[in-house]
């Protein structure tokens, strides 16, 4: 029995517990069914991403009290893990499904307050006399991970003592078990041919004062390395794509908010390495509050990337399209992490929330204490720069107010490699020099900094305690016309601009950000990374 891989069906496939069994089943290869009450519901979305899902999970509409719709998510299947509850009698198998074995999650609550519900319920079928082979798994509270993006009861029972700050608490004894062994009892319960009965499953039994010492030779890898869990806003961007998958690699799991999650620009983020396990997508507008809450909640950190970039500088409401989008959006989300007692926010700024000031001394180099002049932003039209200062304003105002831990991080030109599919506002600019052959470019100053770097940055931003206030993070600074130079000498054969207007000057320094243990790559390495990147996508074609 072990090692065929027949078809299976999980009921409540996209619950707590049910998701990690759905996990591992398909990780042994299994083709599982999966009942949920609504497979297009963004709470079910984790499932479609597990590993192997695409090829070897189907979910199927059903209402556990009809009938109807659980045997035809059953018929087919040689074995069925029961793990919706309320358990209702309807639910048990029909004996025409032919199925083998089925395995109920009871709970221990149904041994230490009412043995007689529910597995005497479901006992009475005449299971024996139908030919069903039932084996009960009474799981004690269950705690771990969460695959899905919903917190469950069990699960905010420890959230609260983490966030709560209760006066006071009963000493109750708990008996806990890690969610991924109940998923591995429970298979265990299917595969064993000499399962039979009921199986109490649980770990350890402890008052809530009391602590476990555990020694970490029996620590399971996964579980000694866990970070906590963090949100990426606009995920699927450029700079946020980089942030996630520096995220991941560290072992942090992950919350991206994307506008939608189905959507194809959005493809690049499941296949990272580790997003399988450890990212979750979140539909979520951040002029929407409720679902930027949802993202936010339970995450001890926030990385706010999202921002709107106008398309062109002509536009016919800044307001409405560029500037109170950026401002709402921040403070939706600085808000939200108030709320959910967020240890840290890393806001992305940009270095346009630094350089557009007039009054700033000339020849003097600009750093953290230097912000574009409002005024000046509007005078000149320049609504980019402008709602880059309202946000990064907004956030820092907001953070002293609600004693809120805010580090913002000002990138400049963000150059190198892209993760997704579509062609961002910075990446565009160095295309162009590529392809375009302009007649004529304005000789300005260019800040670059590769989008690697800038992502390190933001890691460093967040995991270093003594990190605060505003980061310049810059790598080079260099005349277009010397930056056209340098490409022509290691891709001599584009179309690159062929005369070249005075264009002003500035210098901004990174130096407090280095002092933090920031570094940054060779300029050459950036170009060629960029343009062999965007040769492989088809983009200079």
């Amino acid at each position: 029995m072990a090692l065929e891989k027949e078809r299976l069906c999980v009921t409540g496939a996209g619950g707590y517990l049910a998701s990690w069994v759905v996990k591992f089943l398909l990780s042994k290869d299994y083709f599982v069914h999966g009942t949920v009450r609504e497979p297009s519901d963004e709470k079910n979305v984790h499932l479609s991403i597990l590993e192997k899902a695409s090829e070897n999970l189907k979910l199927f509409t059903a209402d556990l009290l009809d009938y109807d719709s659980v045997l035809s998510a059953i018929v087919g299947c040689t074995g069925v893990f029961h793990v919706a509850s309320p358990v209702p009698s309807t639910t048990v198998p029909n004996p025409e499904a032919k199925v083998k074995r089925v395995i109920v999650v009871s709970s221990l609550a149904a041994v230490v307050i009412n043995p007689n519900w529910p597995e005497e319920l479901v006992l009475s079928f005449e299971n024996r006399s139908n030919g069903l082979d039932f084996v009960i798994v009474c799981p004690s509270h269950i705690l771990g991970p969460l695959l899905q993006s919903t917190v469950n009861a069990s699960s905010s029972f420890l959230v609260n003592l983490l966030k709560e700050g209760y006066e006071s608490m009963e000493n109750q004894p708990r008996v806990i078990v890690d969610v991924r062994d109940v998923a591995e009892a429970v298979l265990l319960a299917y595969e064993k041919p000499e399962a039979e009965g009921r199986y109490l499953c649980t770990a350890y039994t402890m008052g809530i004062r009391r602590r476990v010492y555990i020694p970490t030779t029996t620590i399971r890898k996964e579980m000694a390395l866990e970070k906590e869990r963090v949100c990426v806003t606009g995920a699927g961007g450029y700079l946020a794509s980089w942030v996630v998958k520096f995220l991941l690699s560290k072992g942090y799991f992950v919350h991206g908010t994307v506008r939608e999650p189905s959507d194809e620009k959005n493809a690049h983020l499941p296949k990272l390495e580790k997003a399988s396990e450890n990212l979750k997508l979140f539909k979520a507008d951040l002029l929407d509050y409720d679902s930027v809450f949802s993202a936010i909640v339970g995450c001890t950190g926030v990385f706010h990337v999202a921002s709107p970039v106008p398309s062109t500088t002509v536009l016919p409401n800044p307001e409405v399209e560029v500037i109170e989008p950026a401002v709402k959006g921040t403070f939706n989300v600085m808000k939200a992490c108030h709320e959910a007692k967020v240890k840290r926010v890393v806001v992305v700024s940009s270095i346009a929330a630094v350089v557009m000031n007039p009054n700033w001394p000339e020849g003097q180099v600009m750093d953290e204490t230097c912000w574009s002049d409002k005024e000046y932003c509007r005078t000149t039209k320049n609504w980019y720069c402008l709602s880059k200062t309202e946000a990064e304003s907004e956030a820092v105002e907001y953070g002293k107010k609600k004693s809120l831990d805010v580090v913002t991080v000002c990138p400049s030109l963000i150059l190198g490699p892209l993760l997704q599919s579509t062609m961002n506002a910075s990446s565009l600019l160095l295309v162009n020099l590529l392809k375009e052959g302009y007649e004529s470019m304005e000789n300005k100053h260019r800040a670059i900094v590769d989008v690697r770097d800038v992502a390190e940055a933001v890691l460093l931003a967040y995991e270093k305690p003594e990190a605060e206030g505003r980061y310049i993070c810059t790598a080079y600074t260099i005349r277009v016309r010397d930056l056209i130079d340098k490409m022509k000498s290691l891709y001599p054969n584009y179309n690159y601009p062929k005369s070249y207007t005075e264009g002003g000057e500035f210098t901004a320094s990174s130096e407090k950000l280095q002092r933090l243990g920031w570094s940054y790559r060779p300029l050459e390495e950036t170009l060629i990374d960029s343009v062999e990147n965007y040769r492989k996508a088809g983009i200079l074609n």
